[in-house]
């Protein structure tokens, strides 16, 4: 027998979009062994329980506290599945998602697969993308492109489409609670711990999604200054663990620029000041994995 698999979704605030994504769980060629809904709205939604209560593998944990990492590592500490694949709860699964992800582990190697995805707005032309999910640590810029279609060694996986072997994922320690906010660069972060430890983490373009990027829910910040202070605060927590420390002042200083420079182009004082708190906060936040 093959190995199992869980598929592990965080909610909130997406009713719709969750139940369509559940239905195209339904109709996969290899359906989950498992799937968990961490569910952080107020309320459990009844059409959501009408829906679950048949399917006697589903767990559905309702969650008191929202946020993104906190209720992925209370999912991982659910799941029995060998493998875990994370995905939105706004997306549309190819029929072969599951299983295109399950089949990469039967090289023993791989510990982590990095999706396809589409999304719904800024992709490029995915016959003209060369890298896909890097991390370069001497600058500390994460190359995304997960809508390409050349399969390829990767550092790192995008969140609404990735799996990992459970117990590699769990020996790395989990997802780290102190990518704040909406979590920017926690996937990078896990993706090259879980490496480290041993093994490799490749993009399958067969193991593909739509990401409809829903506008209201999940971990969506609208407000620019402090979305900008999340993507300032966690990337220096990403350059600080995985970057050479004698590269520090010239990222922290880039950090800095780089909130002056969106300030002034939304004309947005608040921008600066925010960044320039969150480029300060990440410089001295302390680095352990806080889980």
């Amino acid at each position: 027998m093959g190995e199992t698999i869980s598929v592990l979704i965080p909610t909130l605030g997406r009713k719709k979009e969750l139940l369509d994504t559940i239905d195209g769980l339904l109709k996969q060629s290899r359906l989950p062994d498992q799937l968990i809904i961490v569910d952080q709205n107020p309320v459990v939604d009844e059409d959501l329980k009408t829906k679950l209560t048949p399917l006697k593998w589903v767990l559905h944990i309702h969650s008191v506290r929202p946020g993104v990492v906190l209720n992925m590592n209370l999912g991982l500490k659910q799941a029995t599945g060998d493998i875990i694949l994370f995905i939105d709860d706004d997306v549309i699964p190819s029929p072969n998602l599951i299983k295109n992800h399950a089949q990469n582990y039967r090289d023993q190697e791989i510990v982590g697969v990095a999706g396809r995805v589409e999304q719904a707005r800024g992709d490029l032309i995915p016959e003209q993308i060369k890298i896909i999910g890097r991390y370069n640590r001497f600058t500390g810029q994460v190359t995304a492109n997960f809508n390409g279609i050349k399969r390829q060694a990767v550092d790192t996986a995008i969140g609404c489409n990735m799996s990992f072997r459970r117990k590699n994922l769990i020996e790395a320690g989990g997802f780290d609670l102190g990518f704040d906010g909406n979590s920017y660069f926690f996937e990078p972060d896990v993706c090259l711990r879980v490496a480290k430890k041993g093994g490799k983490i490749i993009f399958d373009p067969t193991a593909e999604l739509e990401h409809l990027m829903a506008p209201m829910g999940g971990a969506r910040v609208h407000d620019k200054a402090r979305h900008n202070s999340y993507f300032v605060k966690n990337g220096m927590r990403l350059f600080r663990r995985h970057s050479p420390t004698i590269l520090l002042p010239f990222f922290f200083l880039w950090m800095v620029v780089y909130s002056l420079l969106k300030a002034v182009k939304n004309r947005n004082l608040r921008i600066a000041f925010f960044g320039l708190k969150a480029a300060a906060e990440g410089l001295f936040q302390t680095i352990p994995l806080k889980v």
